[in-house]
């Protein structure tokens, strides 16, 4: 069979690209000749993956170099869809270095096709899968073979609520990745058991530079299980165990234990732990000694302006410190019109969550001092807003 002419493999790219129009959207043409000159390719589509448009896709593949990378977001991807696709990026599976699957649904038929493909890929270096929906055979299928990805430095799994033995599957898996710098395993159902089972995983990750378990019903329980392991661990900059169900003691506890085995945290995140104001006096008994943090988030939390009073002080000790989120402490909010920067407009507020040590409602004469006294103070680098009334009075008097 004679070779394709360049001039006769673009036709054939071009008629892909017609074809792939209408599912991928009008920029379809702008990712393909990307991927051809980088090979990142990346597909968004816009409803699930059919067996013609993944037909249409790998055809397309065939024209174009090796993947480097890939990203691929839709809505769902049937198993026949899943098959097409895994063939033609098999003849990537030296050169894929990045995957990136965020898909709404993921049958377990299909789960089990791309966890087959997965050993394929055994320069991969950076991972992230996240369904909305799938189920816990599916979850487990893909969370075992992620053992042979010994190389990644990059995790991101997020299976949303698919049942506790994912926690025996996942962190087994991720024994000998000893070269991993950012973890994140938010909405895996990890649980206290979960956490023990990570323990191990977790030691023999030296370089690992950020963790994230979001929504993991850790509780007390398992954040102390992962104290001792976090020693391993001496690059850890950021820690986030947001929704986690600490309770205002023992989770707060936990919590200062895990603190004493990260020297150098620099990020801490604890939001949406109903810790609330007896949280907020626990908190306040810890803070001086975590030195260096740069960045507190602690919203969800309510703490009341009764917490954020005991939370003040320990706050200025904080030297270091440049971010720190907080919820209202008042049912509503005054904006002062405050001058030299300081004024923060209401749309910055979006959701409810704001860059700041704790929500406004002051007189302006007293917000602009706080404001003023207190960057001045920490040598802050971002815009800081004031604080109730209440607050801002009992961090006047310690400044």
């Amino acid at each position: 069979m004679a070779a394709t002419t360049p001039a006769l493999q673009h036709a054939q790219l071009g008629n892909h690209l017609f074809a792939l129009g209408e599912r991928l959207g009008g920029d379809a043409h702008r990712r393909l000749v990307h991927a051809r000159q980088t090979g990142c390719l990346e597909l968004r589509f816009i409803r699930d993956v059919t067996v013609r448009s993944a037909t249409t896709v790998a055809e397309a593949l065939e024209l174009l170099p090796q993947l480097t990378e890939l990203h691929l977001h839709g809505d769902g991807l049937p198993a026949e869809a899943a098959e097409v696709l895994a063939k033609a990026l098999a003849r990537s599976a030296e050169t894929l270095r990045t995957l990136h699957l965020r898909l709404s649904s993921l049958s377990t038929d299909a789960a089990r096709v791309v966890a087959n493909l997965l050993p394929l890929f055994s320069g991969l270096t950076s991972l992230k899968i996240v369904v909305n929906r799938i189920d816990l055979r599916g979850a487990v299928f893909l969370a075992y073979e992620l053992w042979a990805l010994w190389g990644l430095t990059t995790l991101h799994v997020r299976l949303f609520s698919v049942g506790t033995r994912l926690s025996e599957a996942l962190p087994d898996s991720l024994r000998f990745m000893k070269h991993m710098r950012f973890l994140n395993l938010s909405d895996t159902d990890l649980g206290p058991a979960g956490a023990r089972a990570l323990a191990e995983p977790l030691s023999m990750m030296p370089h690992l530079h950020s963790l994230v378990l979001v929504n993991n019903s850790l509780e007390a329980a398992g954040l102390q299980a992962l104290a001792e392991p976090l020693r391993s661990t001496s690059a850890l900059a950021l820690l986030d165990v947001s929704k986690n169900g600490l309770s205002p003691d023992a989770g707060v506890a936990a919590l200062a234990k895990v603190m004493r085995s990260l020297p150098g945290l620099a990020t801490l995140r604890v939001a949406v732990n109903d810790l609330q104001t007896a949280g907020a006096h626990a908190l306040a008994a810890e803070l001086p000694s975590w030195t260096t943090l740069r960045e507190i988030g602690l919203q969800g939390n309510l703490f009341g302006v009764a917490g954020a009073q005991a939370l003040a002080a320990p706050l200025l000790s904080l030297t270091n410190l440049q971010k720190l989120y907080i919820d209202d402490p008042v049912s509503r909010v005054d904006w002062a019109p405050m001058t030299g920067g300081y004024a923060v407009p209401p749309e910055a507020l979006q959701g409810g969550w704001i860059e700041a040590f704790a929500y406004v409602h002051a007189r302006p004469a007293r917000a602009l001092a706080f404001a003023m006294g207190l960057h001045s103070r920490l040598g802050l680098q971002s815009d800081v807003q004031a604080l109730h009334p209440d607050v801002a009075r009992t961090l006047l008097e310690a400044v």
